[in-house]
């Protein structure tokens, strides 16, 4: 059997409903946001004045984004080191951004890197990082788009022309679009294609 995965699985949350008095600017938690799509829903959040905290692997690439996030205006940024397939690490991340902002109001996990091959010599780690659950009242969407034109997608660039792959600006507007729902709409989820393909179909 052969899986093939798209190169990556968004899920955006909302915590705060509109009822709700928060105190302070409203504050985010962005995994994966060292490059590529992570990066680039962080510097929207940012220029709409939300606090950030920014998690991925690479603690220099995380250093540089926290630079251009305070540039674009966020008020606080948090930079936390970590491997999202570590669940020890990713409790530190949420503790983390716990201890600077208090409360969350927007997480959005971004699980990037495409899977393909046998299934039965997939490290299933890296599947646990494209499904995550919400529930005690957060609300998500999964957003699953295939191609989007990031490095993590050079892999399979041979066969898909970059220029026909979905852009990185499209995937931030869909992912800022939940965020600004009402407490009583939820979409559930987004299924993003190439023109040309349709549904699950790259």
């Amino acid at each position: 059997m052969v899986a093939s995965i798209p190169p990556t699985f968004l899920a955006a949350g909302r915590f705060a409903h509109e009822s709700e008095v928060v105190s302070g600017p409203r504050s985010a938690l962005i995994t994966g946001a060292s490059r590529g799509m992570g990066r680039s829903i962080a510097l929207r959040l940012a220029r709409k004045g939300y606090g950030v905290t920014i998690a991925a692997r690479g603690a220099g690439e995380l250093a540089a984004v926290a630079e251009e996030l305070a540039a674009a205006g966020a008020p606080q940024v948090e930079v936390v080191a970590a491997d999202s397939a570590d669940r020890d690490a990713v409790a530190g991340v949420a503790e983390a951004h716990r201890a600077r902002f208090g409360a969350m109001d927007a997480l959005v996990l971004n699980a990037g890197g495409g899977t393909t091959g046998a299934l039965e010599q997939t490290d299933l780690r890296r599947l646990g990082k494209s499904f995550e659950e919400a529930g005690n009242g957060v609300t998500a969407t999964a957003i699953a788009p295939a191609f989007v034109d990031t490095d993590i997608a050079a892999w399979v660039s041979e066969v898909i022309e970059p220029g026909s792959m979905i852009p990185t600006s499209d995937i931030v507007d869909v992912v800022e679009m939940p965020l600004g729902l009402g407490s009583s709409s939820v979409i559930g989820r987004i299924v993003m294609s190439r023109s040309g393909t349709s549904g699950y179909c790259a």
